[in-house]
């Protein structure tokens, strides 16, 4: 059921609602009140069941005549456009470029044209990623660092990020850039980082003799909570739209020290579970720090959950299901 026009809180749609973002930050609005319609490939939706002031489209971003349809049938205030083609480390662009295009940059220039020939009182809110920046040759990011386009990703973002710029000087569109460092959740695919040694940890508390190889475990990064991250995504929406942000916790760790830091507290030596293809040392590669100073002093927020915090979270949760598996088959194994 959808809320009517004339309710205080605005009409949000939020493209890609089925991913690890789009569907907290879904979750977020219909907490706060808001009217949401979410679109995603799939069939149904896949994190949020209450049809409370949600509607699901099932819709695929390369048909971008069909969400022209759409913006115009609900006229949306607010577009979360969430949505976006991204494969883990190494994954091959060159093989989707058309659809890289298309999700990436071609939605975000469909929604600016919504918002110039809607007359509705609206703006857009789009994510991008830290990867976009120039990195080589500095150690600190913000929000006036140099854009550097490397592969068919960073080319389609720093697209989009060129357009929105481009519509704000010239058409006044109320929009904002939030790029994101690295930021995780149960959500997350197991290809990435994160998951992947919460699935080793959950697997080594299971079987203390289990092993598993990872690519290296020696680099720097910044990492946050997905769900904290989407929550401070609104807060820009709805206190500062049409300035960009770097969105981080400003703390650019050692991946090895929190490996080994989470496997402590259950008493596990990491060495003992993971190997590793690549090391290095702690000299090696570019140490980047993001400058956060614009998020504090605006709005006035900023991450605090570790990337500790998520792996206990992501494991205590495995945990919990396999307990509630345990307790809902017999001993004979029928369910």
């Amino acid at each position: 059921m959808i809320k009517d026009s004339n309710d205080n809180k605005k009409t949000v749609l939020v493209l890609g609602i089925n991913g690890q973002d789009g569907s907290y930050v879904g979750q977020h609005l219909l907490a706060q009140g808001y009217t949401v319609i979410g679109l995603g490939r799939q069939e149904n939706s896949k994190w949020i069941k209450n049809p409370d002031h949600f509607k699901y489209i099932c819709h695929n971003l390369k048909d971008t005549e069909g969400l022209r349809s759409i913006l115009s049938i609900y006229r949306p205030n607010i577009i979360y456009h969430m949505a976006a083609l991204h494969g883990p480390s190494g994954f091959k662009y060159e093989e989707h470029w058309s659809e890289a295009h298309l999700i990436n940059t071609i939605t975000a220039h469909a929604v600016l044209e919504y918002l110039r020939t809607a007359n509705i009182d609206g703006g857009l809110i789009y994510l991008s990623s830290s990867k976009v920046f120039d990195i080589d040759n500095i150690n600190i990011v913000d929000e006036l660092t140099a854009r550097k386009s490397t592969c068919i990703y960073t080319i389609t973002k720093n697209s989009a990020t060129d357009l929105i710029g481009y519509y704000r000087r010239h058409h006044g569109i109320r929009s904002s850039v939030v790029w994101t460092f690295n930021h995780e959740s149960p959500r997350r695919s197991c290809e990435y980082f994160i998951p992947k040694v919460a699935n080793i940890l959950s697997s080594a508390l299971c079987d203390r003799k289990y092993t598993a190889e990872v690519k290296t475990l020696k680099f720097w990064c910044d990492w946050g909570s997905a769900s904290e991250y989407m929550k401070i995504v609104i807060e820009i929406a709805e206190n500062s739209l049409g300035e960009d942000y770097i969105l981080a916790t400003g703390q650019s760790i050692w991946a090895e020290d929190v490996v080994s830091q989470i496997f402590g507290e259950f008493d596990l030596l990491h060495t003992n579970h993971i190997s590793e293809q690549i090391t290095y040392g702690k000299d090696y590669g570019n140490r980047i720090t993001a400058n956060i100073s614009k998020l504090k002093s605006i709005v006035k927020r900023t991450p605090v959950i570790t990337p500790s915090d998520i792996i206990r979270e992501m494991v205590m949760s495995k945990i919990s299901n396999a307990v509630a598996y345990q307790l809902n088959t017999d001993p004979l194994g029928n369910e």
